[in-house]
């Protein structure tokens, strides 16, 4: 007498005909491989370093050796370079770009303090010293009253330390650390460069072709009747579900951390971060199925995958532009996922402290995957 196939066996072989079946269209064995490359070639081109420093030329040379003493006065070191320029027109030719000999600039001088000779004379002898503010044309108007306020504000506090008196008691008001509060999570010395930040975002992208690519398949099975078929076989329907949620996952999350380990991006957190790429690939999965589920044909198919997974890398463009998030956003099926995988590769942080997006990501998970499963049963029961 023969054994039954068990459930996992007949779950084995559908995901098996599945892959089989992505391996065979030309259409997915050509896009995967290629997106995949573009995406890491991407990542690898993006900037792996934040330049936290302007570079400011200051005229008459000499005056650097004074702007340094004001500095260590006030105690401040605000990421500010001062370049000298023994010539002023060579300060000009190098903020607007145009120097002969660029490469004997180690950095690119943004701005430029050209200051009168006899600078620290006309001070002591109570006069007002004209100082030139050189700036590109493309810097804002606003940037340039905040630029000229700067130098308001050393004047004064040049004017103080040649009397003797501390910097910072120049001016009327005074900024204490305490009194400043940055909204958000403050960044200072800590920036992320574009590349950590680009690889959310990237991730999300593989993980959304490989829910797109389930759609497809989904969406011709129902199409060609195939899950007819196979209900005719010993599979269940809950077999043909559960292997679909296989399928999608494998496919997003193996190509999802390929991309991880060629651009070496698991981090010390390697295992969660794996398991955080099998979360968002089964969610991914789910809103392909979706999609494929709710689809009348191949093309209206694909055209609400978009528009389902799409809107998914919503949450990706938060990290490009820091700052409180929206709720619109965080209430977005992936921003758990996204939050979390920022906190780990992104800003170092400990799993303890990303426990609420990844229970979030588990939850819309879940549902996803419950109303998956309810749509395509009840489309292969309508067959």
């Amino acid at each position: 007498m023969n054994t039954p196939p068990s459930r996992a066996a007949i779950i084995g072989a559908i995901v098996a005909k599945d892959l089989r079946a992505f391996a065979r269209d030309r259409l997915w064995l050509i896009l995967t491989p290629v997106s995949i490359a573009f995406v890491i070639a991407a990542f690898w081109l993006a900037p792996a370093s934040v330049e936290d420093t302007v570079h400011v030329g200051i005229h008459p040379a000499d005056a650097v050796a004074l702007m340094l003493q004001l500095e260590e006065a006030e105690g401040d070191d605000d990421g500010i370079v001062f370049v000298p320029f023994d010539d002023e027109q060579r300060m000009v030719d190098a903020i607007d770009g145009q120097l002969e000999d660029p490469e004997e600039l180690e950095d690119e001088v943004v701005l430029g303090l050209s200051f009168p000779d006899d600078l620290v004379g006309a001070l002591e002898r109570g006069e007002r010293p004209h100082v030139r503010l050189l700036l590109t044309e493309d810097v804002p108007a606003p940037l340039r009253e905040a630029f000229a306020g700067e130098v308001r504000e050393l004047g004064f506090a040049l004017e103080a330390m040649l009397a003797g008196l501390p910097p910072e008691q120049a001016l009327p008001v005074t900024f204490p650390d305490e009194a400043s509060m940055v909204l958000g999570v403050d960044r200072t010395g800590a920036q992320v460069p574009m590349r950590a930040k680009l690889r959310p975002m990237m991730a999300i992208l593989i993980l959304m072709l490989g829910s797109i690519a389930i759609a497809g398949l989904v969406a011709v099975e129902i199409e060609q009747r195939t899950v007819t078929a196979l209900l005719v076989t010993p599979a269940r329907s809950g077999d043909v579900l559960v292997a679909k949620g296989v399928t999608g996952t494998l496919l997003g999350a193996s190509q999802a951390l390929i991309f991880l380990l060629v651009t070496a991006s698991l981090g010390q957190h390697w295992l969660l971060v794996s398991l955080l790429m099998m979360l968002g690939a089964l969610m991914m999965s789910a809103l392909g199925m979706i999609a494929g589920t709710a689809g009348r044909d191949f093309m209206s198919t694909m055209f609400l995958a978009v528009a389902l997974i799409v809107p998914m890398a919503a949450p990706t463009f938060a990290v490009l532009f820091p700052g409180s998030s929206s709720l619109v956003i965080m209430a977005m099926p992936s921003w758990g996922f996204t939050e979390a995988l920022v906190g780990l590769l992104g800003y170092g942080l400990a799993p303890a402290d990303l426990l609420a997006p990844i229970a979030s990501s588990i939850a819309w998970t879940a549902g996803l995957l419950t109303l998956a499963v309810l749509l395509l049963r009840r489309r292969v029961e309508a067959l």
